[in-house]
């Protein structure tokens, strides 16, 4: 929301969940006042992901060791065939011919 102070300048403070960034003042918004979907209620980009555009589209960071989102897993790498991909989706690959993956 933006006013004019005194002096006819642009005074702007945010209104969290609106999609629209106030700049230096909110790091993302989303348009929506839900947690845990990389931008929060209060307009700060979620520890395990990145926030692009307004309003923001957040994804989860694959290779961070934290699991968001739609991960499955998060090993800390982007290797492949480890257990964990590289878009954080578990790997089988890595298994011997006997084994067979938990669910």
């Amino acid at each position: 929301m933006c006013i004019f102070d005194s002096n006819n300048d642009t005074v702007c403070s945010p209104k969290h969940s609106d999609g629209i960034i106030v700049s230096n003042q909110e790091d993302c918004d989303d348009g929506n006042i839900l947690d845990d979907d990389g931008c929060s209620n209060q307009s700060l980009v979620e520890e395990g992901w990145t926030c692009l555009n307004e309003p923001s589209i957040c994804k989860e960071i694959c290779g961070d060791n934290l699991i968001k989102g739609k991960e499955k897993c998060d090993d800390g790498n982007q290797n492949s065939n480890d257990g964990c991909s590289n878009i954080c989706a578990v790997s089988y690959t890595h298994l011997r011919a006997h084994e067979t993956p938990e669910h």
